[in-house]
C-alpha cells in the first residue's frame, strides 16, 4: 500500500493524469506506460491519439513502477510497429507492439442524386476513413461537372465507376422552321452525358452567331452541326454562266452562303486570273474549282479591241480571235463585220495592238 501511495505521488508530481481512455482491470503502471507511449507515438507519426494503439494490455506483462519517465524510441528506423521502453532508473526495458490506424481522405455524397444528375460543389465533401477503400477519389476537381451513371444516397463516398464524362450541348427553346436564324438567346447551354452524345453535338457555341435551320426544329431538341446552315463567304454565280464561258466580275462575285457546300467551294475571288467554266452554271450556285478550267488570256472565239495607232491618232475595233495566244503573242483577229483578217499582238485580256 505504501509503494502505490509513493507511485501515485510521484506520478502527480510529473504532471500525469489519469488517461481518458484506461483499459479496466490494468495496473496503474501498465497504463501510466501506455499512456505516455501513446503520447509520444502520436507526436512522432503526426497522428492522433486514437489512431494509436500500443499493444502492452496483455496481464502476463508486468511493469514495475518507474520514478521517471520512461524513455521511448522505435526499435527499428524504418519501421513503427515496435517501440522499446526503457525505465531510465532501473534499467527495466520492454519490446511493446504499435499499432497505427491511419486516416485516409475520400469524398463523399451529402446529398440523395439520382441517374443522369450533374455532380456540384455542393454535393460532395471530404471525409476521413479509418482504413484504405480501393478506388475512391478525393479531387474534387475531377468529380464536379460529372454526370451520375446510377442513383446515389447521402454519405456514399465516391468512386470512378459511379461517374461518367459530360459533354457541353445546345437545347432548343422554341421551335425554328427551315431557313430561320438560330442566335444565342433561342438554346440553353447544358451538360450531358457524354455517352449519349456524338462528334454531331460536339461544336463550338460561336457557330450559331450566323446560322440558320437546315430543317424544322422543335423545342427541347439538342442541336447537332447537320441542324445548321452556317454562313461562309464563297464565290456565287450571279447569273448564268455558260459553258466556256470565262469567270469574271461580271458573272460572279463573293457573297454570304447558308448550306452544304462542297470540300473544293471557291472562298476568294479569282482576280485576273484566266479561267472559264466546264460546265454550265446556274445562277446563285457555288463555284467550284472542279467546275472550272485554265484559259489563254485570249482564247479562239474571243472578243478582242484592237488598237491601232498612228502619230497621235488611235483607232479602236472591235475584232474576234481566230486563235488562242498569251500575252506579246501575235495572233489572227477577224473583223466580224467585213471578215478582213489581221494580225495582232495580246497585250491583256481581251486586247491586241497592231502590226
Amino acid at each position: 500500500m505504501k509503494t502505490l501511495t509513493s507511485a501515485v505521488f510521484l506520478l502527480l508530481c510529473l504532471g500525469w493524469s489519469t488517461p481518458s481512455f484506461s483499459v479496466p482491470g490494468l495496473g496503474f503502471d501498465k497504463q501510466a506506460l501506455i499512456d505516455q507511449a501513446t503520447t509520444w507515438v502520436a507526436e512522432q507519426t503526426s497522428v492522433s491519439e486514437q489512431q494509436v494503439m500500443i499493444k502492452a494490455t496483455d496481464r502476463r506483462l508486468k511493469i514495475p513502477t518507474c520514478a521517471s519517465l520512461f524513455d521511448i524510441a522505435f526499435l527499428y528506423p524504418t519501421s513503427q510497429e515496435t517501440i522499446r521502453v526503457i525505465c531510465p532508473d532501473t534499467g527495466w526495458k520492454v519490446y511493446v507492439g504499435v499499432k497505427i490506424t491511419r486516416y485516409v481522405k475520400a469524398l463523399a455524397f451529402v446529398n440523395d442524386l439520382v441517374k443522369g444528375d450533374i455532380v456540384t460543389e455542393q454535393d460532395i465533401e471530404l471525409v476521413n476513413l479509418n482504413n484504405n477503400v480501393a478506388a475512391t477519389l478525393e479531387d474534387r476537381s475531377s468529380v464536379i461537372g460529372m454526370a451520375l451513371k446510377t442513383p446515389v444516397s447521402r454519405g456514399d463516398l465516391v468512386f470512378r465507376y459511379l461517374l461518367d464524362k459530360t459533354q457541353t450541348v445546345f437545347k432548343l427553346q422554341r421551335d425554328i422552321l427551315r431557313g430561320e436564324m438560330i442566335t444565342t438567346g433561342d438554346i440553353s447551354v447544358v451538360e450531358i452525358p457524354i455517352r449519349k452524345t456524338t462528334d454531331l453535338n460536339r461544336f463550338p457555341l460561336k457557330l450559331l452567331s450566323e446560322a440558320t435551320a437546315s430543317r424544322d426544329l422543335v423545342a427541347g431538341e439538342i442541336l447537332t452541326r447537320s441542324d445548321l446552315n452556317i454562313k461562309q463567304m464563297v464565290m456565287i454565280s450571279t447569273r448564268m454562266i455558260q459553258k466556256g464561258e470565262r469567270i469574271n466580275a461580271d458573272n460572279a462575285r463573293l457573297s454570304p452562303f447558308f448550306g452544304k457546300l462542297p470540300s473544293d467551294v471557291l472562298t476568294k475571288a479569282i482576280g485576273e486570273a484566266p479561267v472559264r467554266v466546264r460546265r454550265t452554271i446556274q445562277a446563285d450556285q457555288p463555284i467550284r474549282e472542279s467546275d472550272l478550267q485554265e484559259s489563254s488570256i485570249v482564247n479562239k472565239g474571243d472578243s478582242v479591241i484592237l488598237i491601232i495607232r498612228k502619230g497621235l491618232l488611235e483607232i479602236s475595233t472591235p475584232m474576234v480571235a481566230k486563235e488562242d495566244g498569251e500575252i506579246n503573242d501575235q495572233i489572227i483577229l477577224i473583223n466580224p463585220e467585213s471578215n478582213e483578217e489581221v494580225k495582232g499582238i495580246i497585250t491583256g485580256p481581251g486586247k491586241a495592238s497592231g502590226l
